[in-house]
């Protein structure tokens, strides 16, 4: 403490913009890394953060919750493994952390307007020509 007041130039503050930044930068990268089992309950641990105040400032930072930012995440991770994997789709789902294949096949066709198998032979043609 006093080696602190001793050098004040050495304490460190941060802005609410700057924390922010900060926090939400720890939110995308937790759900980058544990996308197939990521819970609010366990990112609102890591932060320090009762579920309902991280659920209020994801979405007043990102206009989304942190469903949709989790279900965003996995399709990406999916569309990569269609593209640039020869696993089933059934492995896909399991792979990016659903647990429900049909529901799993119906928000990815209302996200992309097309099957995930339409899609994964879509992505083989384009590698194929190339």
């Amino acid at each position: 403490m006093s080696e602190l007041m001793n050098h004040p130039e050495a304490i460190q503050s941060y802005t609410k913009s700057t924390y922010d930044k900060v926090l939400m930068s720890t939110i995308y990268k937790y759900i980058t890394l544990n996308y197939n089992n990521a819970s609010l309950s366990e990112l609102g641990e890591m932060v320090h953060m009762k579920d309902y105040q991280l659920s209020k400032f994801i979405k007043k930072m990102t206009g989304t919750t942190f469903i949709q930012l989790l279900k965003d995440m996995r399709f990406k991770k999916a569309t990569e493994l269609m593209e640039y994997s020869s696993y089933s789709i059934e492995r896909i789902i399991n792979e990016v952390g659903y647990e429900n294949e049909s529901y799993f096949y119906k928000t990815f066709k209302k996200q992309y307007h097309m099957t995930p198998m339409a899609y994964k032979k879509k992505q083989e043609g384009k590698h194929e020509s190339l």
